[in-house]
Formats: C-alpha cells, sequence, structure tokens
C-alpha cells in the first residue's frame, strides 16, 4: 500500500498527532482568555504573516492587527473572541473569513483550558460545503418530531 494512501489501519502515521505539530497548510495561536496576550503561537506563522513567531509571544493580540484582517472592518480580533460569552460555543461563527495579506483564510475559534485557539486554514469552496451541509444537517436534526423537521424544510 502506498503509504500517502490514508485509511483506518495507517492513521496512525498520519502528522496531526504528532504532539507540538499543526498541519504546514496553516497555524494555530492561543490567546490567554483573560489578559488577550499570546500564550503560544505555531513556529509556521511566519511563513503566513511574516513575523518571527519568539517575536509574539506575551503580546496582545492587537499586535496582529496589521497582518489579519477581519471580514468585518468594524470588528476587532479580541471583540470577535469575546463572543463566546454571548454564545456557549463559536459553531454559528467558524469559519470567520479573514484576509492575510491578499490570501484569504478562515479562522475557526474554540476554546481550551483558560486559551482561545485560533486556527488559520487557506480558504477552500470545500470547506464552505461542508460546513453549509454540516449545519443544514445539524439544523434539520435538532428538532426530533416529524412536526418540527416538516416546518423546516
Amino acid at each position: 500500500m502506498d503509504s500517502n494512501q490514508v485509511d483506518l489501519t495507517n492513521c496512525d502515521k498520519e502528522p496531526i498527532h504528532i504532539p507540538g505539530r499543526i498541519q504546514s497548510h496553516g497555524f494555530l495561536i492561543a490567546v490567554n482568555q483573560f489578559t488577550f496576550t499570546i500564550d503560544y503561537i505555531s513556529k509556521n506563522s511566519s511563513d503566513f504573516i511574516g513575523l518571527d513567531a519568539s517575536a509574539l509571544l506575551g503580546k496582545p493580540i492587537s499586535e496582529l492587527a496589521d497582518y489579519i484582517t477581519l471580514s468585518d472592518g468594524n470588528v476587532e480580533l479580541k471583540q470577535l473572541l469575546m463572543l463566546d460569552g454571548l454564545k456557549d460555543s463559536y459553531e454559528g461563527l467558524n469559519p470567520y473569513q479573514v484576509k492575510l495579506g491578499r490570501e484569504s483564510f478562515y479562522l475557526i475559534v474554540s476554546k481550551s483550558g483558560g486559551n482561545y485557539i485560533l486556527e488559520f486554514e487557506p480558504a477552500t469552496l470545500e470547506y464552505d460545503l461542508q460546513s453549509t451541509i454540516g449545519k443544514s444537517v445539524s439544523a434539520i436534526l435538532s428538532g426530533r418530531k416529524l412536526v418540527t423537521m416538516r416546518s423546516t424544510i
């Protein structure tokens, strides 16, 4: 079998399981939820934003404003992260489209421990389709009664 072919027998060989690593097509930033400072940033972030990752550690997320443009120019990254206080999750927000230079990326936000986790991945039509289908199926399945399902269709 080709070592690049993925099936259930070789999932353990995928690099996604290696601690301290992120897939090379994107990068990750962990932001302290109380101080809004950068607690962790993947080393390869410099490939996308042009700044050395170590220079951003401990800095406020406002330092990223010159490198990350949110799709809604009236919202700051900190405000976006604070939306979790209004809802239990970022499900309705994810993926959030941003620009890094001229390139479009998706920002996927989640929370882990005392950190906001910001994952940046290149924007693709495939992700849009998966997200749309997933949200539609979730909405349909949230109405467990046939009457509720019929009214949503």
